[in-house]
């Protein structure tokens, strides 16, 4: 089957559609009148403090004989340009589907970023993956000495069950790539496979994303995160039903993305490549791309 084809049962499997949004009745109550002022002000504040560091960032894919030009959002984490997004949305794929399926991570190239009301972009280059956690960073290729507005990772706190959960996250080219607020609440909070924020459903596909509490203090990024591969294989049924009941984004909290995002940078420091060309001969396996790659190919006996 074609990666392109797997690729997209994928996102539609794992990424639910958006619920119609009802009218709510209005507020009735100085109570509630006072919540409504009060959240148009956290809205307002965390738009005019953060909006700079959000970015969006273009990039053409190449699937087979034909090349597209596709759009996401991420966040500047250093003022020298570094970035951080999803790395579903940059053409990477889960581990668990790659050892699923052999399938390989798609590699973006002619990376630009927009910041602001820029319409041009300026030029990037992906420098890191991390597939296990659904993270990978970009890093602006000629920052010219300019200092980038961004999210300081090092001042970030914890979320708990019932803290409103919000980010700030970018339209698309039609819109003007106007920035908007979405938010929700934390339903819970996970440790299994890993510690994880589940957020409400508003941030299903919010992945790759700042995400801050009502005060505007960072607390994570919402990511694609999967079974591994020991438990699909347990489960009844195939991968792709398998996937239909596993929700949209959860947030690795800031924690988990402070450390990974430092693996990020030893790798990048490797020089290698983060999208390895597969072996020459099909019994060696290809070395693993990415900060936290897990195993290792086996030495040749």
């Amino acid at each position: 089957m074609k990666t392109w084809i797997l690729a997209a049962g994928l996102a539609v499997a794992c990424l639910p559609s958006i619920a119609p949004v009802h009218a709510a009745a209005a507020p009735s109550s100085v109570a509630a009148s006072g919540a409504a002022d009060d959240a148009a002000d956290v809205y307002k504040k965390l738009v005019a403090e953060r909006a700079e560091a959000v970015v969006s960032i273009k990039y053409v894919m190449k699937e087979e004989d034909q090349e597209q030009e596709e759009e996401v959002t991420g966040f500047m984490i250093e003022e020298s340009g570094m970035i951080i997004t999803s790395n579903w949305l940059m053409g990477g794929f889960p581990e668990v589907y790659k050892q699923m399926t052999g399938g390989r991570n798609r590699t973006p190239k002619d990376i630009k970023v927009l910041i602001g009301d820029d319409n041009e972009g300026i030029e990037a280059k992906l420098i890191a993956r991390d597939s296990e956690r659904d993270l990978a960073w970009l890093q602006i290729s000629k920052p010219e000495g300019k200092k980038f507005k961004f999210v300081d990772l090092s001042k970030s706190v914890a979320a708990d069950v019932g803290d409103r959960l919000l980010t700030l996250e970018r339209l698309g080219k039609t819109y003007d790539r106007q920035p908007i607020v979405n938010e929700s609440r934390v339903r819970t909070v996970v440790s299994k496979p890993r510690k994880l924020i589940v957020p409400g459903t508003a941030h299903a596909q919010s992945l790759g994303q700042a995400m801050f509490n009502g005060k505007g203090e960072f607390v994570g990024v919402p990511v694609l995160q999967l079974p591994n591969k020991e438990e699909m294989q347990a489960e009844q049924g195939s991968m792709f039903s398998q996937m239909r009941s596993i929700r949209g984004a959860m947030v690795l909290p800031a924690e988990d993305v402070v450390k990974a995002t430092s693996q990020a940078k030893e790798f990048a420091k490797s020089g290698k490549s983060v999208d390895p060309e597969p072996e020459a001969k099909p019994e060696d396996a290809p070395a693993p791309a990415g900060p936290d790659a897990e195993k290792k190919p086996e030495e040749k006996k």
